[in-house]
């Protein structure tokens, strides 16, 4: 299976990381440019990007739409690919879980993170060839998941008319059949420290350097509503589908591969 590294052009460093990386596991990867704050389509100011739930950087736009072009990719290439940040940090067990997964016919989605936060995931390993768990629910983290054509069509669907932060927009796409590998094989970097490890390349964030759009806070302005509605929905959403898998699924921490 292919790797996809979503990767600025200014971030030299971080891209001769990945290639080191690469190298080290022996994965054939390829580089995918990402969309920088000078080339945001629809721009900066359309109102596609106020269909989220506060507004948003524009770093994040360009981060969402570094995204669906690797799904575009996913779907244009009709294979599934394993999609990367570039501060993504992989366990040396990846490439051997990569091979397994490659005849997997019934997953849409696959996250190989962890983020220090709890995931609603099935009670019950999903297969017995490769150690993976059905994902009901994530929060954060979108720096390496495996992704099917079926569920890149799912994504560009839900996004045509609705923007939002990359992994959120991933999340809390129901329709996907999402699944997460257990114990996971990939963190970002700045959680290495969260998680034992020494941080193999000191590095700072590209989307908390930009800056936020106008913050609204008069209650009189009917974006606000906005902003504050969505977000409600979005809570009562996850509430329900909880609910909905109390008896199959449990909220815990998924352990990390001690392979790093």
């Amino acid at each position: 299976m292919q790797v996809l590294i979503i990767n600025l052009p200014e971030a030299t460093t971080r891209m001769d990381f990945q290639q080191a990386q690469m190298q080290r596991l022996r994965l054939d990867f390829r580089r995918l440019e990402a969309i920088t704050t000078a080339q945001l389509d629809p721009p900066a100011d359309a109102p596609y990007w106020k269909t989220w739930q506060r507004p948003l950087r524009d770093t994040e736009k360009a981060a969402f739409l570094s995204h669906k072009r690797a799904w575009q990719t996913v779907l244009d290439e009709n294979r599934p690919f394993l999609i990367l940040e570039d501060d993504a940090v992989l366990s040396s067990a990846v490439p051997g879980f990569l091979s397994s997964c490659e005849s997997i016919d019934w997953a849409d989605h696959l996250s190989l993170e962890v983020r220090g936060r709890k995931k609603i995931v099935g009670k019950k390993m999903a297969s017995k060839e490769i150690p993976v768990r059905r994902l009901y629910q994530d929060r954060t983290g979108a720096a390496a998941y495996i992704l099917w054509p079926a569920g890149a069509k799912k994504l560009l669907e839900r996004c045509r008319n609705y923007s939002g932060l990359a992994d959120a927009v991933i999340s809390s796409t129901y329709a996907l059949k999402s699944y997460q590998c257990d114990p996971a094989l990939a963190l970002q970097l700045d959680m290495c420290e969260t998680y034992g490890i020494m941080p193999p390349l000191q590095t700072r964030s590209f989307i908390d350097s930009g800056k936020h759009d106008r913050q609204l806070r008069c209650c009189s302005d009917p974006q606000w509503y906005g902003f504050k509605s969505r977000r409600l929905l979005s809570q009562l959403r996850m509430g329900v589908r909880h609910l909905g898998r109390l008896f199959v699924s449990q909220r815990t921490h998924i352990p990390l591969s001690g392979n790093f």
